[in-house]
């Protein structure tokens, strides 16, 4: 897996959920049908039956697409199956054809959420990088489908200032930011600056925090925007000093 699919977006919002459900129960975890599927496929990965892993797998895919409650877990699966890529090549193979079938149904007309979800996951981790995201949102931008690619690849239309391309999606990204991520990146801080998920995700957090500010004060328009803009401001200097 590349060091730009590790550090990506939606490797981030998966970490965060992961970190958010540490307080499930043993016995909840195990009647979790994804987690079973994906345990499965791990095991049959180191016991070298790589054919019944990439089936798992393709299974948790599946699983998650479902319910639009878990389509935060759809970069975790893809992850995996690209982990299981590095050493099984019929698995990138396959992880290509898909995305390629998936660009098409997202260029067409009213792609579902879930085949975005997935496409710009895999996307980004075959690839290492979102430039063909980015392309294909240019392509679409002005098109329902639009908007859903931008909600995933916002950070880099920020960079780029492209503002005004990203106001819906901004004010959204702000508050799950404050609910979410803020919050959470200020707990781990408590449980001591060298703290791994601290260490790994306060950078990518603090980034975040700024490139939003940074857009909120570019298409500021309403009590609401200005509001959320004050309180980001304060939770990012609490989460990373």
């Amino acid at each position: 897996m590349s060091i730009a699919w590790v550090y990506s977006t939606a490797r981030v919002f998966a970490v965060v959920f992961c970190i958010g459900s540490i307080a499930v129960s043993a016995a909840a975890a195990e009647s979790d049908p994804i987690e079973e599927t994906l345990r499965d496929a791990f095991i049959a990965t180191q016991l070298g039956r790589n054919g019944k892993a990439l089936g798992l797998y393709m299974l948790a895919l599946t699983q998650v697409s479902v319910d639009e409650a878990s389509f935060y877990r759809i970069p975790t699966v893809v992850g995996e199956m690209l982990t299981l890529a590095q050493t099984y090549p019929a698995a990138r193979i396959y992880l290509e054809e898909r995305r390629d079938r998936l660009e098409l149904q997202v260029v067409g007309q009213a792609p579902e959420n879930a085949t975005i979800w997935e496409w710009v996951a895999l996307s980004e981790g075959l690839d290492g990088n979102t430039g063909r995201i980015l392309r294909v949102y240019d392509n679409v931008r002005d098109r329902p489908q639009g908007q859903q690619i931008a909600f995933f690849v916002w950070q880099d239309l920020a960079r780029a200032e492209r503002f005004a391309e990203i106001e819906p999606v901004l004010l959204e990204r702000s508050q799950q930011w404050l609910t979410d991520t803020g919050a959470l990146v200020i707990e781990l801080k408590k449980q001591g600056p060298d703290h791994d998920a601290y260490v790994e995700l306060a950078p990518l957090f603090k980034e975040a925090g700024e490139l939003l500010l940074k857009g909120l004060d570019a298409v500021s328009r309403d009590q609401e925007f200005r509001e959320v803009r004050s309180l980001m401001a304060e939770l990012n200097e609490l989460a990373v000093e």
